[in-house]
């Protein structure tokens, strides 16, 4: 019984984190004037500045690089755990 509560439980709590952001961006939105200040912040629509580019594909690259370097580690650590023979 614990077990299929625990199962509904964290079906739920997924279902909530996946969907709410997007509900709760769009009411934010549609129920705030555009007088208010930080809109564009919160609401998107303002731009980015030349240095926010240039962080984000600098972050973004990061991001690239360290990926493609997981992926080749966790690849290497399932050879050697493959061919160790339970050593």
């Amino acid at each position: 019984m614990k077990k299929i509560l625990l199962i509904l439980c964290s079906a739920i709590m997924t279902m909530a984190m996946v969907f709410a952001p997007a509900y709760a961006e769009d009411d934010i939105c549609n129920s705030i004037s555009h007088d208010v200040l930080n809109y564009q912040t919160l609401c998107g629509g303002g731009g980015e500045t030349e240095l926010q580019g240039n962080v984000k594909n600098i972050l973004n690259t990061v991001y690239f690089w360290v990926a493609i370097i997981a992926v080749i580690v966790i690849i290497i650590g399932g050879v050697k755990y493959m061919t160790s023979q339970g050593d």
